[in-house]
């Protein structure tokens, strides 16, 4: 259970690095983790606090993402350490959403 809380912070912080238009690197996903931990403290448990939530936990996460489909790495920065993360790209923006809610719903509905 606690291991879907931290894949959820995980992605509702890429959500809003994506919403921001910063990169999403393990090192930008754990400030912005961070950052979620701290304004939602008390109203919402990620199975994890702040000081736990590390750049190495957050690669790992951020692949476990991938491995899910929910996020592919950027082929041209897969080789360097700090690597990037997007979306995948669909031809219809309704499969995109379609996929999402596959995908998320069943973790979000395990946050709650």
């Amino acid at each position: 259970m606690q291991e879907k809380r931290k894949l959820a912070l995980t992605l509702v912080a890429v959500l809003r690095l994506r919403e921001k238009g910063q990169p999403v690197t393990p090192r930008t996903v754990t400030e912005e983790a961070h950052s979620i931990i701290e304004q939602t403290e008390g109203r919402i448990d990620w199975g994890i606090n702040r000081e736990e939530y590390t750049v190495a936990l957050a690669t790992d996460l951020l692949h476990e993402l991938v491995e899910m489909g929910v996020l592919e790495p950027h082929p041209e920065t897969l080789e360097t350490l700090d690597k990037k993360y997007r979306f995948r790209s669909y031809e219809e923006e309704e499969d995109a959403a379609k996929e999402a809610l596959k995908v998320v719903a069943p973790l979000l509905q395990k946050v709650v």
